[in-house]
This record gives C-alpha cells, structure tokens and sequence, in this order.
C-alpha cells in the first residue's frame, strides 16, 4: 500500500494517487485528506459482498468524496452501491453526489475519465481541485497509472 501526489496543470488539479490491495483499506489511506475530493476507484469488486461495499463506500463520502467514478469488473455494482451510502450518509437533504463508471475500456481512459471530467455536482467550488486515484489490484496496475499520471493525464493523440 503506498500514496502519491501528481498534479495535473491544465485543470489546476492536485491528484494522489493511492495503492490499496483490498478496496477496504482505501479509507485508512485517505484518511488526513483536507475537505472534499473527487474519487476514481480502478477495481475489480465482483467477489465482494455488496453490504461491504455499501459500507466502505459510505465511509469514502463521509470522509469527502464529492464525485465518484468507478473501473473495473463490477463497476457499475459499485456505483449504486455508493449511490446507496449517499442515501445513508446525506439523508436526501444535501446536493447530489454524482457517480459514474465504466467496466470496459482502458485504465488510462477511465483515469482521463476520472481527472479531466468528473467534477463535483455542485460545481467547481470545493471538492473540485484534489482528485484521489485509488488503484486496486496488481503492481503493474499501480505502474501503469503512475506512468500515465505522470504524463500529465493526455489524451491518446497527447501522449
């Protein structure tokens, strides 16, 4: 489990890039982060008991997540699973938490995805300027979104 910051110059936005190898341990990873985020979650949650993705999801908005994009198998499990913490967690009362995925594709598009056009639903105020990566999974999983972020998130016809 391991963390690292980029930062994304084009849209201002500081990206950290967390290693986790259950989905679980994503919260304690986080923990420390100043204010609201946007999180992209790379990973494949098909084997994980629904009720625990419900929870750590909640945790996750709890603790600042204001958009949320999901890749990976079962990501759109995951969406609505933190579609069902938002529940939990703002009563119906607050603004919209937008959540999005993708089970297919690339992980490099997904990050595009993610970092260049995920944003919170209640605008560009805070929430908008950090974006927390959280990559579940192999290391050369890690690897490759560390080189891609790196890059500075390009396009394809960028890189």
């Amino acid at each position: 489990m391991s963390t690292r910051a980029f930062t994304q110059a084009r849209l201002g936005r500081t990206l950290l890039r967390v290693a986790a190898q259950r989905f679980a341990d994503i919260p304690e990873l986080i923990d420390g982060i100043p204010g609201r985020f946007v999180f992209f979650v790379a990973a494949d949650t098909l084997d994980i008991v629904r009720e625990q993705l419900v929870d750590v999801s909640e945790e996750l908005l709890r603790r600042g997540a204001a958009a949320v994009h999901c890749w990976g198998h079962g990501a759109a499990r995951l969406e609505h699973c933190f579609d069902e913490a938002a529940m939990r967690v703002f009563n119906e009362t607050d603004p919209v938490i937008l959540t999005s995925s993708s089970e297919d594709g690339d992980l490099e598009d997904a990050i595009w995805e993610g970092v260049m056009a995920t944003f919170p639903a209640d605008g560009l105020d805070d929430g908008y300027e950090r974006v927390v990566i959280a990559i579940v999974g192999s290391p050369a999983m890690i690897a490759q979104a560390d080189a891609y972020l790196e890059a500075g998130v390009p396009l394809r016809d960028e890189a």
